[in-house]
Parts: structure tokens; sequence; C-alpha cells
């Protein structure tokens, strides 16, 4: 006879680094900066941090000051555009579906 018992899961969440909201990973993006403070955007593990893929926390990342502090020789305007671009290359992605 077997069991019927069901395994459940665990959903890893994490909190996007601007409106402190907690998420599934599949709602946020990752991204980190390497040694050279050039933006990664991954989905692999290691130290980073998550943000929403809302372009009203994409806009507010700037303005943060722990972030400014530690990233504000990369946050350039290429960066916030190549976030831009990820953000709707899944947007796109998703609608395509």
């Amino acid at each position: 006879m077997k069991n019927n018992i069901s395994v459940v899961r665990h959903i890893p969440f994490r909190m996007c680094i601007v409106c402190r909201k907690r998420k599934t990973k599949d709602f946020l993006l990752r991204f980190y900066f390497d040694s050279n403070k050039k933006l990664n955007i991954s989905t692999n593990y290691g130290k980073g941090v998550y943000l929403c893929r809302d372009l009203e926390c994409i806009n507010k990342l700037f303005s943060i000051k722990s972030f400014k502090k530690s990233y504000f020789e990369a946050m350039t305007k290429e960066t916030y555009e190549k976030i831009i671009k990820y953000v709707d290359f899944l947007k796109n992605m998703s609608n395509s579906k």
C-alpha cells in the first residue's frame, strides 16, 4: 500500500531593496556588481540584491542612500538603461507566452 503523503516544497521569498515587499524570486530581479564595478544580472546564487520588476522601484533605486554609498561608481546612466532593457525583455517574454 502506497503512502499518500504529499511533500510541500519550500518556496524561497526575497525582499525588494526599494519597497521592502517580500516576493518569490520569479517576481524579482537579482543583480550584483563584480569586483570591476560592472553590473551583472543573474539568477545564480551568491551575494546580490533583489529588485521588483516595477519601473517605480527601479526609479527609486537611485535614491537609496545605502545602495548609493556601496555602488555609487557603478550606478551610471548605462547601468540604469541596462536594468530597464532587461525588465522590458522579461515583460516581452512573459507577454509572448
